[in-house]
């Protein structure tokens, strides 16, 4: 993912939420998954959905091409007291046969930086018979749906432009494809599937709130460069406006894609 999250490592591990525990369930409901499986979670970054994977199964290998992502995911595990997780540092493109075989693949929040219809093309070597792919993820807050949000939005726009970013590019050249993931799978040998949605009410603090903006492509402090502080401080000031308090009220619209072979 070329330097599209340097910097955002510490951030990544800190600041972004574990998925909620339905969504976790019925990945391992609908595959079956038992401690004697093997899971592959690709674009893993810091290791969020592979944690929750690994206390169903025998051992999940995380990859992720980012040295800071992984050496943050190892602490990650050791702080949550998983011993099962191997991590492999590589771009899903260059993954071989050698990774050996699993029950499913997983992505999170990773799926739409990588070639799709090559990775799922691949996987089709790898995973076995009864097994397959999940693809999860939540709404961005680039897709505002409450009035904080909206200020964040605006702050970054005004400190980094109209135009979302991905490190020092835009987005829109970052992303590997716009086609929905329902027509990527369609096409693809995981052609079987469901799509099912979640929502999580949480509540952020400021720092919560400015923590998740810095594990971001398009704002993490790299991308802010010397407009960091000016930026922090704008936005503290205005969500204190907006929120003496201080506490910000967040439902999380989370997806997930459930798919098989035919």
């Amino acid at each position: 993912m070329k330097d599209y999250f340097v910097s955002a490592a510490s951030y990544y591990a800190r600041y972004r939420p574990f998925y909620p525990e339905p969504l976790i369930q019925d990945v391992v409901d609908f595959f079956i998954l038992t401690k004697n499986d093997r899971v592959i979670d690709i674009g893993s970054g810091t290791g969020q959905l592979a944690i929750q994977m690994a206390k169903y199964v025998e051992e999940v290998l995380a990859v992720e091409p980012d040295a800071d992502m992984i050496a943050e995911g190892r602490k990650l595990c050791r702080k949550h007291g998983i011993d099962n997780i191997k991590w492999k540092q590589a771009a899903a493109e260059k993954l071989d046969a050698s990774i050996g075989t699993f029950k499913i693949a997983t992505f999170g929040a990773s799926f739409h930086w990588m070639e799709q219809e090559r990775i799922l093309s691949f996987l089709d070597s790898v995973i076995e018979s009864e097994g397959g792919v999940a693809i999860a993820g939540s709404q961005s807050v680039w897709l505002p749906t409450e009035d904080w949000e909206e200020v964040v939005k605006q702050m970054i726009q005004k400190y980094l432009g109209e135009e979302r970013r991905a490190g020092t590019g835009k987005f829109k050249q970052a992303a590997k494809t716009d086609e929905r993931f329902e027509d990527l799978l369609n096409k693809s040998l995981f052609s079987l599937f469901e799509e099912r949605q979640y929502k999580h009410k949480r509540e952020k603090t400021i720092d919560e709130i400015i923590g998740r903006i810095y594990s971001t492509s398009f704002a993490n402090p790299a991308v802010l460069g010397e407009k960091k502080e000016a930026f922090e401080n704008e936005l503290r000031n205005e969500l204190n406006r907006l929120n003496p308090q201080g506490l910000f009220e967040k439902t999380e619209n989370y997806y997930l894609f459930l798919a098989k072979r035919p």
